[in-house]
């Protein structure tokens, strides 16, 4: 069954914790509502794209989570531009950016910021959006703003630091070039768990499909297994995509504690999904 309330998160990267503490406080909000947290990185082709299509499509409230990083992001702006004809994009800002700063198209939109009052008037929005009855008040509300006010203070503090600039750095490395030793550790786990489960599932499609020998399919790496699965309609869900990639965004030992807990986040959010994937094998 479609929950009635379909909730979809643009943010960049960088902006992970953000993205998904806003998730958090609008699930406990909206029991039945689904609250889709995209990526900017994400990749995959056309199963990608159709999927993304049809998320934003459905989507009650396409809220864009606006930050010095994402503010000029083009997958942001392509994100939150989807919703712009039928009205159903909230440009939600924090992390210093100004409401008046904002440019087209949020600048014509009703903005919201990531404070207490904000927060609960975005819930009005959303209510409205959904037709549904406005909540009398929101758990968890000063929860989530503290908990992104530190993270955004500390990175902020590390942004500014003169042997820091992370905002405007963008490393994509090979993995195992410098990495942090655990998140990479983490990530080598969750890849082999990954394939793991779409061998098996593409094994279950030997009585349709013409497929390879199993031992073939056991030297597949997770990009050729998540290639060759599209191709007997098994895919790995879209906030996965990223995993399968030859090159991985992860932080050094030696980055900011504030990029740290974000790659710590991402890799937590994945192991979720890897999980409940597993539950269902």
């Amino acid at each position: 069954m479609t929950p009635q309330i379909q909730i979809f998160i643009s943010h960049v990267s960088e902006d992970e914790i953000v993205a998904l503490a806003l998730k958090d406080f609008l699930e406990g909000i909206y029991l039945s509502a689904e609250v889709f947290v995209s990526g900017r990185d994400l990749s995959g082709g056309q199963v990608w794209i159709e999927e993304l299509r049809s998320r934003l499509e459905r989507s009650t409230a396409i809220i864009a989570l606006i930050t010095s990083f994402s503010k000029n992001s083009e997958w942001v702006h392509f994100e939150g531009g989807a919703g712009f004809v039928k009205g159903s994009t909230i440009p939600l800002v924090t992390d210093d950016v100004k409401l008046s700063g904002l440019a087209p198209p949020f600048s014509l939109l009703q903005a919201r910021e990531f404070n207490q009052s904000g927060l609960q008037k975005l819930c009005e929005d959303i209510s409205r959006k959904a037709g549904q009855r406005v909540p009398d008040h929101s758990p968890a509300v000063r929860t989530t703003v503290d908990k992104v006010s530190s993270f955004i203070s500390e990175r902020s503090k590390a942004s500014s630091s003169p042997q820091v600039n992370v905002a405007k750095q963008k490393r994509i490395q090979p993995l195992g070039a410098g990495v942090h030793p655990d998140l990479h550790a983490q990530h080598e786990r969750l890849v082999s768990r990954a394939r793991d489960v779409l061998r098996n599932e593409i094994k279950k499609r030997r009585p349709v499909y013409d497929l390879p020998a199993d031992d073939d399919i056991d030297k597949l790496d997770l990009e050729d297994l998540r290639e060759l699965g599209g191709s007997v309609g098994v895919n790995l869900p879209l906030s996965l995509l990223n995993l399968a990639t030859t090159n991985f965004l992860l932080p050094k030992k030696s980055d900011p504690d504030w990029k740290i807990k974000n790659g710590r986040s991402r890799l937590e959010s994945w192991e979720k999904i890897i999980t409940d994937l597993e539950k269902r094998d």
